[in-house]
């Protein structure tokens, strides 16, 4: 497993165990009702904004994904990733390497006009 892949796993699982952002909402305008102090209104306001909301659901949902994909690659017997020797054995030329030079190249599209 590379350093990616770690960085990845790390990431998802912390998705995992943090509270979701309507939580955080919730628990932030119970203490609010109780005490309104200016920066935990703040905190409210960041928590209640649509975009924090959508960007926690988009996190969470793209986690719940990998999960899935890796169950279901080890339910057919495939390994659940490939490592960066394998990558670079099936795609050697996505790393930058040199095209073969009987390679054929497209030509440039060449534009005139006012655009």
């Amino acid at each position: 497993m590379d350093e990616a892949e770690v960085s990845g796993e790390i990431w998802r699982s912390e998705v995992r165990k943090r509270f979701t952002a309507e939580q955080d909402r919730d628990t932030l305008a119970r203490l609010i009702e109780y005490d309104a102090d200016p920066f935990e209104v703040e905190l409210y306001e960041l928590a209640a904004d649509p975009r924090t909301l959508l960007i926690d659901r988009a996190q969470r949902r793209r986690a719940g994904q990998h999960e899935r994909h890796v169950r279901r690659l080890k339910s057919r017997g495939h390994p659940p990733t490939r490592g960066a020797v394998e990558d670079a054995a099936l795609f050697p030329h996505a790393r930058g390497a040199a095209l073969p030079s009987n390679s054929r190249k497209r030509p440039a599209i060449v534009r005139s006009g006012p655009w």
